[in-house]
């Protein structure tokens, strides 16, 4: 089969440019629908906090048993179990110039767990700004000691002053926003191989037709010269 032929080439080449295009624009739609998604996961989380809870937190090991910081903890692992695709939940307070841990998701006797006042060593400069803006955002990926994470970060405001006491995190594994990503791009792969399939399909039955019209005009040619030849021999006799 000789797919070289321009009328072959052409709606191949086709097909394999609009399934590359499709497939790209397919991942950044489906990059910012997670990303939306997971904001407003972070944000119906943030909203659910106690902010009278947190704003009795210290950011030291003090807070380790008072009933705000185990009320908090609890809040984060039940954020963190019905959080499809999260890793951890948690909170991020600022003492001088570094970010710390509030309180986070993990029981004590996980290697993963962060005490409070544990200062986060990969804070991004973004972490610094949402203490000022009191925007929410996500980032990510981006790695840390823990991993690399796409995260929902989400300011949580003092009640009475207005200012950002605190910023909620929520983290999704990098391999799980993948896999995601992958399943949404999925169909315009689908599509593109079954296009091009379909088109090499029906250019090998083409060569299979024309073959087989080769071989009938072959039989039909020597049918007339065999008939040619009997007819002189029985004119000859």
């Amino acid at each position: 089969m000789n797919i070289t032929r321009p009328h072959r080439l052409f709606p191949l080449l086709l097909i394999l440019t609009v399934g590359i295009i499709s497939t790209n624009l397919t991942g950044v739609y489906a990059d910012q629908s997670l990303r939306d998604d997971l904001l407003e996961r972070s944000n119906i989380a943030a909203a659910a906090l106690d902010r009278e809870d947190i704003m009795k937190l210290t950011g030291t090991e003090a807070d380790i048993g008072t009933l705000p910081y185990d009320a908090t903890k609890r809040r984060m692992t039940r954020i963190k179990d019905a959080a499809t695709g999260a890793s951890f939940a948690y909170l991020f307070g600022k003492h001088g110039d570094d970010i710390i841990f509030l309180v986070d998701n993990e029981p004590p006797e996980s290697e993963d767990y962060s005490p409070p006042g544990q200062v986060y060593t990969d804070a991004t400069q973004e972490n610094y700004i949402a203490f000022e803006t009191g925007i929410p955002y996500v980032e990510g990926p981006l790695k840390d000691d823990w991993g690399v994470w796409v995260t929902g970060l989400v300011p949580i405001h003092d009640l009475k002053t207005g200012k950002v006491m605190a910023v909620f995190g929520l983290d999704i594994a990098a391999e799980y926003w993948k896999k995601e990503l992958w399943s949404r791009q999925n169909v315009p792969l689908f599509i593109m191989g079954f296009g091009i399939a379909f088109l090499l399909l029906f250019f090998r039955h083409q060569d299979k037709h024309r073959s087989l019209r080769a071989v009938i005009r072959d039989l039909k040619m020597r049918i007339l010269q065999l008939g040619k030849k009997y007819g002189e021999d029985i004119g000859e006799l």
